[in-house]
């Protein structure tokens, strides 16, 4: 993959002929300003799949993330929710 670095007056003038070359060749071009890097240009199909993937990671990650929870016995879990959830009784409720 080549790397192709454009200035944002070169993209201004050209910014036709750049994106039939990014279609053609499908390798990013990094556009700078005053020199420094500002932005990368990428054929959207390359884009949708990079995010794509990056959805999957991240579903990946929460995956690995739920599997390192610690865990505990179902019993003791519906214990505590029935607690939480507990209605004071009206006998005892103050008057």
């Amino acid at each position: 993959m080549a790397v192709k670095i454009v200035g944002s007056t070169r993209i201004r003038r050209d910014l036709g002929t750049i994106m039939e070359e990014l279609g053609a060749d499908g390798d990013p071009v990094y556009i700078t300003l005053h020199g420094e890097p500002k932005a990368v240009l990428v054929d959207y199909h390359q884009y949708e799949a990079l995010i794509e993937r990056l959805e999957d990671l991240s579903a990946l990650v929460e995956i690995y993330e739920t599997q390192q929870e610690p865990s505990r016995p179902m019993e003791e879990f519906m214990a505590e929710l029935e607690a939480e959830n507990r209605v004071p009784d009206i006998a005892q409720a103050p008057g």
